[in-house]
């Protein structure tokens, strides 16, 4: 019997391995090697490799019509997998696109180092709205609901009501930047900046911010 915690290793790309995301039932992967693969899980191999991005890829999401993958390149581009071809490029960030998120009515969001927000409609490829949502680099964002959250390299996460576009609450408690999000049941994952000193916090949806340089208020559990 193995005494590996693992069940396999999927090897294909070439560079670091950036972003996952389950697409269909197909487990695909980004890499800093400029691909997409989407892989075969049961043989633990890689069953095909999408190319379109001129560098690495940092993001990918999951939409009803398409996989949407999101690169240093500064472009958005939307994926049929099954037949491995690029149906649409979503263009007008200036910078680096580091996250993606599937709205609440399967639209597209989508945050970049250019420190801006945008919201997509991925059926006319049109950009619906714009946020500058903070002052440094945005490194990643979150659908909840009808909230989403951002994340940058400033030690806050904020929350944004999807309808409107505008602030409803800032998150504090980290101490460094915050690099990922995710959601997990009603609750919300921030972690920090670091290599081996992450330190993930849980924050619940009805939290809300004290002014600078308070404590995390809450309620609702």
């Amino acid at each position: 019997m193995s005494s590996q915690p693992w069940v396999g290793v999927l090897k294909g790309h070439s560079k670091a391995v950036r972003a996952l995301a389950d697409h269909r039932g197909a487990l695909c992967s980004a890499s800093d090697d400029g691909t997409l693969l989407q892989w075969d899980y049961d043989a633990k191999s890689e069953k095909r490799k999408l190319r379109g991005h001129s560098g690495p890829v940092l993001a990918l999401c999951s939409l009803d019509r398409a996989l949407a993958s999101g690169g240093v390149d500064a472009t958005i581009r939307l994926w049929d997998v099954k037949r491995g071809t690029c149906d649409e490029t979503l263009a007008g960030h200036t910078k680096a696109v580091t996250g993606l998120a599937a709205g609440a009515t399967q639209t597209l969001w989508s945050c970049s180092a250019d420190q801006t927000v945008k919201h997509w409609d991925p059926n006319g490829s049109r950009c619906l709205s714009t946020i500058v949502a903070c002052s440094t680099a945005l490194t990643a964002i979150c659908s909840l609901n009808q909230q989403l959250a951002t994340a940058s390299a400033n030690p806050t996460v904020k929350l944004w009501d999807q309808r409107t576009a505008k602030p409803v609450a800032q998150l504090v408690g980290h101490t460094d930047g915050v690099v990922d999000l995710a959601e997990v049941g009603e609750h919300h994952v921030g972690r920090r900046y670091g290599a081996g000193v992450g330190v993930p916090r849980t924050y619940h949806p009805a939290y809300v911010a004290a002014p600078a340089g308070g404590d995390v208020l809450g309620g609702g559990g």
